[in-house]
């Protein structure tokens, strides 16, 4: 497991996330992996850019909900040393996520309030 100083808690506030996609300067760096439960279609509403400070490619899978908790994916899209900081509208569906992963032992994160609390900080995402 990472020794990411939110590697053992449950979940980070936006402001927290942002703060730490800012500290970010090379991929082998990154501590977590984005996992996005939204539908489609809202993802192409608001979306997370695709890279941190225009050089590093941001690491998300894109999962919707339902399909996690059928246990249609694979497992492989989730590495053993990082966190997986779970995203949503609200941030509800990504608290069930983290939940669901936990009992898979992976350790997930919620991101309170989801992505509608991070178009507060980052203003290339809109609000919906």
């Amino acid at each position: 497991m990472s020794t990411w100083k939110f590697a053992k808690d449950s979940a980070l506030t936006a402001e927290q996330f942002v703060a730490e996609l800012e500290k970010i300067e090379k991929e082998e760096a990154i501590p977590f992996v984005v996992l996005d439960v939204r539908e489609g279609f809202e993802i192409e509403i608001a979306d997370l850019p695709k890279k941190i400070n225009d050089e590093v490619e941001l690491p998300k899978r894109n999962i919707p909900l339902r399909t996690l908790l059928e246990g249609k994916y694979d497992e492989s899209v989730f590495p053993k040393d990082k966190s997986i900081v779970c995203l949503c509208h609200h941030g509800v569906r990504s608290a069930y996520a983290a939940n669901y992963l936990a009992k898979k032992g992976i350790h997930g994160l919620n991101l309170m309030g989801g992505i509608d609390a991070l178009s507060d900080f980052m203003e290339e995402i809109p609000r919906y």
